[in-house]
């Protein structure tokens, strides 16, 4: 190919000249006949572009030896140009694109810190901050944007659940009413465990102890079971989701495994002390944060409620930050002796979403403090912020080369939440930027949704998010002639 383009650049710097039959008349400024022997006339460039040879003379029957060849020669040297351009195009794209698509491929917790992982991979550890003071058995603070655990300590130190076990209870059974398996305004039939246990001594229950054939509103009966904590209300929601109280427990576990609580195990719908039963702070984050994204009015709804009354009782929520701290948003508590006071809070500030866990404190007054101090230290610490990407893309789109439209427009997906130091205020910090990975052009063809690149949020040099760019039309590759054309742009480009 090489060879062949010199040919051609060598016949394009001559101007040799083949004379016809015609006479032959070389105008130098006045008629003059040729007087080479050989019967043809060369002369250099400047010559040609002074004087310019037969132009105006009809007599003169020029034609350039070099044309038919340097047709084979383009024609050649574009192929060669188009099978070379288009592997190491290919190459590049593949290369280019491979690298967007590890980083797209890579999933958010891989980024981010596990809520089962160990205290040391919290937040709070990899920046080096100070830790709340928290007299507990164990706590977590997560995030629920992203999941990050913010901090922790013992996080999956096994504890019996007490009437944590309801928040489960409590899920499965939102997911029924959001499938329209039951409804609200359902009545639920009580069975003859459920009366017992309202009768049982030092329990707390909802008094269900009504005469057989006697039913309750699956409404009030959820408030009995999140607000005044019954064990006689859980287990009748139990019963009527589940159609028997161990199928019901066979649908909790099965939830823990589905959801990633793996050192989570229910023996019944509403923690009363059993062996075998137990979870972590760990796991209990991973549910909240759950209940919340998937059901986020119908879980408020029923947990942050202050009060609650029903067949003339009032019950007080045990969520003693309910009515307390403004920016306490519900969830649930528990209690079991020996075991000491749990309590899962949600809790929002601004854009800010965190879901604190504390297990085996000193008191229910306790329990509600240290939950506040958690809480609280989060928020002064972190902010949960959004990240634009579409900001970084480039507003025209990619130029693309061989293809029937000189451009595609570009997408990525939509703007994630990451987790940043605070500021004192809600503007991101200065340190938040993001980078995008595209190449120079792209090659026809191009399918639509093809990953083409990457965007990458950095914050302090840390890899916070990343998202993969896709191109947001397809383009089908052109003609033979504008491949080729293409292909000699894009090669004198990379000379």
């Amino acid at each position: 190919m090489w060879l062949g383009m010199v040919v051609f650049l060598v016949q394009l710097g001559g101007s040799r000249l083949v004379a016809t039959p015609a006479p032959v008349v070389c105008l130098r400024g006045a008629d003059a006949p040729c007087t080479h022997p050989a019967g043809w006339c060369e002369a250099s460039k400047e010559d040609e572009s002074v004087y310019g040879y037969g132009r105006s003379s009809k007599r003169l029957r020029w034609r350039r030896t070099w044309r038919p060849l340097a047709v084979v020669v383009v024609i050649a040297g574009a192929a060669s140009l188009v099978v070379l351009h288009r592997g190491s195009h290919q190459a590049l794209a593949s290369q280019s694109r491979a690298s967007a698509g590890a980083s797209h491929a890579v999933p958010a917790a891989a980024t981010t810190t596990s809520a089962a992982g160990p205290a040391a991979g919290s937040l709070a550890a990899r920046d080096g901050i100070a830790p709340p003071a928290i007299s507990a058995a164990s706590y977590e603070l997560m995030d629920v944007h992203t999941g990050q655990v913010l901090a922790s300590a013992n996080p999956d130190a096994q504890i019996p659940p007490a009437s944590l076990a309801k928040l489960m209870t409590f899920d499965l059974t939102l997911r029924a009413l959001a499938e329209g398996r039951i409804h609200l305004t359902d009545t639920v039939p009580l069975g003859p465990g459920v009366r017992t246990l309202s009768t049982t001594p030092g329990l707390s229950n909802m008094s269900l102890d009504l005469p057989p054939g006697a039913t309750v509103s699956l409404q009030n009966l959820l408030l009995g079971t999140m607000v005044a904590s019954g064990n006689d209300a859980a287990l009748a929601v139990a019963e009527y989701v589940g159609g028997s109280e161990a199928a019901f427990v066979s649908m909790m576990n099965a939830e823990a495994a589905k959801l990633g609580m793996t050192r989570t195990h229910f023996v019944n719908p509403n923690g009363i002390q059993a062996p075998g039963q137990v979870t972590t702070a760990a796991d209990m984050a991973t549910l909240a944060r759950h209940v919340w994204l998937t059901y986020p009015t119908m879980y408020s709804r029923f947990t942050d409620a202050e009060y609650f009354t029903w067949d003339g009782i009032t019950f007080r929520n045990y969520n003693d930050l309910i009515g307390v701290d403004p920016t306490v948003t519900g969830m649930k508590s528990g209690y079991w002796g020996g075991v000491g006071w749990h309590l899962v809070t949600s809790a929002q500030q601004g854009n800010t979403e965190l879901v604190g866990v504390v297990m085996g404190t000193a008191s229910e007054i306790a329990s509600a403090q240290l939950s506040q101090t958690l809480l609280n230290w989060g928020f002064a610490h972190f902010l949960d912020t959004q990240v634009s990407w579409t900001k970084t893309l480039p507003q025209n789109g990619l130029r693309v080369w061989g293809g029937k439209g000189p451009r595609l427009a570009l997408r990525t997906s939509a703007q994630p939440w990451v987790v940043v130091p605070s500021t004192g205020t809600t503007a991101p910090p200065p340190t938040l930027v993001v980078r995008p990975k595209l190449p120079p052009y792209l090659r026809a063809p191009v399918r639509a949704g093809e990953v083409v690149g990457s965007e990458q949020a950095v914050d302090a040099g840390r890899v916070v998010a990343t998202a993969a760019v896709t191109a947001a039309e397809g383009d089908q590759q052109g003609s033979l002639p504008a491949v080729l054309w293409a292909s000699f742009r894009l090669w004198l480009q990379h000379l």
